[in-house]
């Protein structure tokens, strides 16, 4: 675990979920007990996301995130990321007794976000399918993602 990442970790109090993990639940015959949520603005969203992520605005109240979303959350593992994990981390702590009592399943952020997700070489997509894009948030938060070699 990278010191951001356990920087992340220590000031924010909700499980967390390793990369590994989450693929391989992912590629295993139960995957659609998983639910993912990218908590990134649209224009980062667009730029690329995990697999089968939905989009929610980093801001809604729980009560509204809940109305969207709380009946397809029954039974289901929910997992939360944004660029490093704290925009995420902050969104699970708002809804995260909420989506018990919605009888989900487990409520976790993904460690270390999308950019560890790429960095260890895994698949994210935008509207047309793969892509070696991530949004970088800004200039210095985009020096902790590794620049992918180009496959012809």
């Amino acid at each position: 675990m990278s010191a951001l990442e356990k920087t992340v970790s220590s000031q924010i109090a909700v499980p967390n979920l390793a990369w590994r993990e989450l693929k391989e639940h992912l590629s295993s015959s139960d995957s659609t007990r998983y639910v993912i949520f990218d908590t990134r603005p649209p224009e980062e969203y667009d730029v690329s996301h995990l697999p089968r992520a939905v989009q929610v605005d980093p801001q809604l109240p729980a009560e509204q995130f809940l109305r969207q979303f709380g009946d397809a959350l029954k039974n289901k593992n929910v997992v939360f990321y944004c660029s490093v994990g704290y925009r995420s981390s902050f969104f699970l702590q708002r809804v995260q007794k909420d989506l018990a009592k919605q009888g989900a399943k487990s409520a976790s952020n993904l460690r270390g976000g999308i950019f560890r997700w790429y960095n260890e070489g895994n698949l994210v997509v935008d509207e047309h399918g793969p892509t070696d894009k991530v949004h970088p948030y800004d200039k210095i938060w985009g020096g902790l993602v590794k620049e992918r070699k180009k496959t012809q």
